[in-house]
């Protein structure tokens, strides 16, 4: 019991968020994509922070939350980077930044995002269930994203 629970309450947070934001008339459209790209590279990493073989590879998530990150780590992380992530996007709306910065900035952190997901699907992470990829279940440990 003890494994499902902080594992449905990750989800549920995840599900709020996403059912929240598709009422964010107010929110640039690429702003939600981002927050729907970052909330699965939140549930892949979650996922993975329970399973003793997983290692964060990518360094600059590494420096924030470890190479082993706890599930508590991973929502600390997750969350401070969408703060982070919103408030510049708020920023460069609010002093009027010109449009090429405020797309590039949108393009360049979706494009991040997305490429972390690809690569934790490819390494055989996933947002649920087993973390092995199909061609790695008899290794004893893979390395992730």
């Amino acid at each position: 019991m003890s494994q499902v629970r902080p594992k449905f309450y990750a989800l549920l947070a995840v599900a709020l968020i996403i059912f929240l934001l598709m009422g964010c008339e107010s929110m640039p459209r690429h702003e939600r994509a981002w927050l729907a790209v970052h909330a699965v590279d939140t549930l892949q990493t979650y996922n993975a922070a329970s399973d003793p073989c997983f290692e964060e590879v990518d360094p600059m998530t590494r420096s924030l939350i470890g190479a082993q990150p706890s599930e508590s780590d991973v929502l600390k992380w997750s969350v401070g980077t969408a703060l982070v992530h919103l408030g510049v996007s708020h920023t460069l709306r609010r002093i009027d930044a010109p449009r090429w910065l405020q797309n590039g900035w949108q393009a360049v952190t979706i494009a991040n995002s997305a490429h972390a997901v690809l690569n934790n699907h490819h390494a055989g992470i996933r947002p649920w269930g087993s973390n092995r990829a199909p061609q790695a279940q008899n290794d004893a440990c893979r390395v992730g994203r």
